[in-house]
């Protein structure tokens, strides 16, 4: 008890200096007050379109799953479209649930919602897994699919084609097995079954297919590939993960690979292990690459692990669109 009324009295002890930081260009709020919590503190989920609009996912306590489509989000009076569907599952309990994933030809886009487990007559549980798929321009649902729980629980990695390849873990000699489906009916019509040489760093720059099974190479086809390498890519580019300094990770880099976005923070009370520390976050920070020029940094309060940012393009060039909580603000980039 001591040792936790020292530590509360130590934090309340350090002193931050106030942050002032650049007017956005608009500011936006979510019409929906009561959407629920995700398992990592954030109300929505979001994602920029082909056609630079902006894609909200969110549940509500009413049972029902609701996406809206801002377009004119840098104006004062952006449009917004709404579509809602029931959802009938426990919640969204892992990192890629109620993350939209789209096509690129900007056609469909699909949401993983989770599963719900259902005990069977041995007493084991089978999952029950829901994915969406709805029509970009319309925003309406064109396939509702319930299937096996490995859906939901899989990685969605990239679209080629009109083709979704999605990625699962299991415990096997192969451990990771890529599906290719087809969009928008979620039709399975190929597998690779793959091992993977991951660096100390983790999955990124290094990371390499070391073996494969048979069926790789009709997966190839099917999926519109060149290359079984192509599985290996962790999505976004980290090459300048040190650029913005040691205190700060790189989140992800603009469409054109020339600007990148960095969440910086400083830790306290760590141990030699990194099992414990407190980071005292202060700024989400917009860098040019290669040369780290410093391009635009907003103020985050110390205790924010939840804002983050999107790059995407206005009527007047680049943005950065910045997420408090139910808050959307747009930034200007020079």
């Amino acid at each position: 008890m001591f040792e936790r009324i020292g530590l509360l009295a130590l934090l309340a002890s350090v002193t931050l200096p106030a942050q002032e930081g650049p007017v956005p260009l608009s500011t936006w709020r979510l019409h929906a007050p009561k959407a629920v919590k995700l398992t990592d503190g954030v109300h929505f989920r979001w994602v920029v379109a082909p056609d630079n609009s902006l894609l909200l996912s969110f549940g509500q306590p009413n049972g029902k799953w609701t996406i809206q489509r801002l377009t004119g989000w840098e104006t004062r009076r952006p449009t917004v479209q709404t579509t809602t569907f029931p959802y009938n599952f426990p919640g969204c309990a892992y990192p890629h649930c109620g993350q939209p994933v789209l096509a690129k030809d900007g056609q469909f886009f699909v949401v993983p919602l989770g599963y719900r487990p259902i005990p069977d007559a041995t007493g084991y549980h089978r999952g029950e897994a829901l994915m969406v798929v709805l029509d970009l321009p319309d925003l309406r649902v064109v396939r509702t699919l319930i299937s096996d729980r490995d859906l939901a629980f899989t990685d969605l990695l990239m679209e080629e084609g009109g083709v979704l390849i999605l990625e699962t873990f299991r415990v096997a000699t192969l451990p990771y097995q890529a599906t290719a489906v087809t969009l928008p009916n979620l039709e399975p019509i190929a597998k690779c079954d793959y091992a993977i040489r991951i660096p100390n760093s983790g999955r990124g720059p290094g990371t390499e297919i070391a073996k494969t099974a048979d069926n790789c190479s009709g997966f190839l086809a099917a999926a519109h590939l060149s290359n079984i390498q192509e599985l290996a890519l962790s999505p976004g580019d980290s090459r300048f993960s040190g650029l913005a300094g040691p205190e700060c990770d790189q989140e992800l880099m603009n469409r054109e690979n020339t600007r990148a976005l960095y969440r910086c923070g400083k830790e306290y009370f760590g141990d030699p292990y990194g099992d414990f520390g407190i980071t005292f976050w202060h700024a989400l920070k917009v860098l040019s690459v290669p040369d780290g020029k410093p391009l635009l940094s907003v103020p985050l309060h110390f205790y924010d692990s939840t804002s983050s940012g999107l790059f995407a393009h206005g009527n007047e060039g680049e943005y950065l669109l910045v997420r408090h909580g139910l808050k959307i603000e747009a930034y200007r980039l020079p």
